[in-house]
Protein backbone atom coordinates (compact mmCIF):
# COMPACT_ATOMS: atom_id res chain seq x y z
CA UNK A 1 0.00 0.00 0.00
CA UNK A 2 1.36 3.39 -1.02
CA UNK A 3 1.04 6.53 1.04
CA UNK A 4 0.38 9.81 -0.72
CA UNK A 5 1.00 13.40 0.29
CA UNK A 6 -1.10 16.48 -0.53
CA UNK A 7 0.32 16.74 -4.06
CA UNK A 8 -0.84 13.23 -4.86
CA UNK A 9 2.77 12.06 -5.13
CA UNK A 10 3.85 8.93 -3.33
CA UNK A 11 6.12 9.66 -0.38
CA UNK A 12 8.75 7.24 -1.66
CA UNK A 13 8.98 9.14 -4.94
CA UNK A 14 9.18 12.43 -3.10
CA UNK A 15 12.05 11.18 -0.94
CA UNK A 16 13.87 9.91 -4.02
CA UNK A 17 13.51 13.29 -5.74
CA UNK A 18 14.77 15.13 -2.66
CA UNK A 19 17.85 12.91 -2.53
CA UNK A 20 18.50 13.44 -6.24
CA UNK A 21 18.09 17.21 -5.89
CA UNK A 22 20.43 17.26 -2.89
CA UNK A 23 23.08 15.41 -4.91
CA UNK A 24 22.76 17.91 -7.78
CA UNK A 25 23.11 20.84 -5.38
CA UNK A 26 26.26 19.33 -3.89
CA UNK A 27 27.69 18.77 -7.36
CA UNK A 28 26.98 22.40 -8.29
CA UNK A 29 28.73 23.61 -5.13
CA UNK A 30 31.78 21.52 -6.02
CA UNK A 31 31.88 22.98 -9.53
CA UNK A 32 31.62 26.53 -8.18
CA UNK A 33 34.51 25.91 -5.80
CA UNK A 34 36.61 24.52 -8.65
CA UNK A 35 35.82 27.55 -10.80
CA UNK A 36 36.80 29.90 -7.98
CA UNK A 37 40.09 28.05 -7.54
CA UNK A 38 40.82 28.25 -11.26
CA UNK A 39 40.10 31.98 -11.30
CA UNK A 40 42.46 32.52 -8.37
CA UNK A 41 45.21 30.57 -10.15
CA UNK A 42 44.67 32.56 -13.35
CA UNK A 43 44.85 35.86 -11.47
CA UNK A 44 48.04 34.77 -9.72
CA UNK A 45 49.60 33.73 -13.04
CA UNK A 46 48.61 37.03 -14.64
CA UNK A 47 50.10 38.99 -11.75
CA UNK A 48 53.35 37.03 -12.01
CA UNK A 49 53.53 37.68 -15.76
CA UNK A 50 52.96 41.40 -15.23
CA UNK A 51 55.70 41.52 -12.61
CA UNK A 52 58.12 39.74 -14.95
CA UNK A 53 57.32 42.16 -17.76
CA UNK A 54 57.92 45.14 -15.48
CA UNK A 55 61.27 43.70 -14.39
CA UNK A 56 62.34 43.21 -18.02
CA UNK A 57 61.41 46.80 -18.86
CA UNK A 58 63.42 48.08 -15.91
CA UNK A 59 66.49 46.07 -16.96
CA UNK A 60 66.17 47.32 -20.53
CA UNK A 61 65.97 50.91 -19.33
CA UNK A 62 69.04 50.45 -17.12
CA UNK A 63 70.99 49.01 -20.03
CA UNK A 64 70.06 51.92 -22.27
CA UNK A 65 71.17 54.49 -19.69
CA UNK A 66 74.50 52.70 -19.23
CA UNK A 67 75.30 52.84 -22.96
Amino acid sequence: MKTYNQNGMSTRLEKKQKRRKKGEDEAKEGEEEEEEEMMKKKKKKKKKKKKKKKKKKKKKKKRKTKE
